[in-house]
């Protein structure tokens, strides 16, 4: 398990075999390895992502600005073709898609770390 981009140059050299994503979508750099639900293992859906955030008091006009140009960068079609070739997906979230996905996963590891007794040491 890990993320694709620092697998992808073995998997490319044929030294390492993809046997699914842990993503709902297969990736577009690795289009004939399945997902792992399509694997047959429905209830593993783990993703790496990234985001930018802002502290809470950040004025509006900036966050808009942040926005705008985040979007443009990652709508940019040379920027979504380098992160397919390194094994990434580029999807732009404008930042109420992104609270509500942030709420969501950690809703879904919070009941992971519970059903499985996970402690901090």
């Amino acid at each position: 398990f890990g993320t694709a981009p620092p697998f992808m140059p073995h998997v490319q050299s044929g030294k390492l075999r993809v046997l699914a994503v842990t993503g709902k979508q297969r990736l577009p750099s690795l289009p004939t390895v399945p997902t792992t639900a399509e694997a047959g293992y429905a209830g593993v859906n783990a993703t790496s992502w990234f985001a930018i955030f802002a502290p809470k008091a950040t004025p509006q006009p900036v966050i808009d600005k942040l926005t705008a140009d985040i979007k443009k960068v990652v709508e940019d079609p040379a920027f979504k073709k380098k992160a397919e070739e390194q094994g990434a997906r580029a999807d732009y979230m404008n930042p109420q898609q992104l609270g509500a996905m942030v709420k969501t996963e950690y809703a879904n590891w919070a009941q992971v770390v519970k059903s499985s007794k996970i402690e901090a040491e």
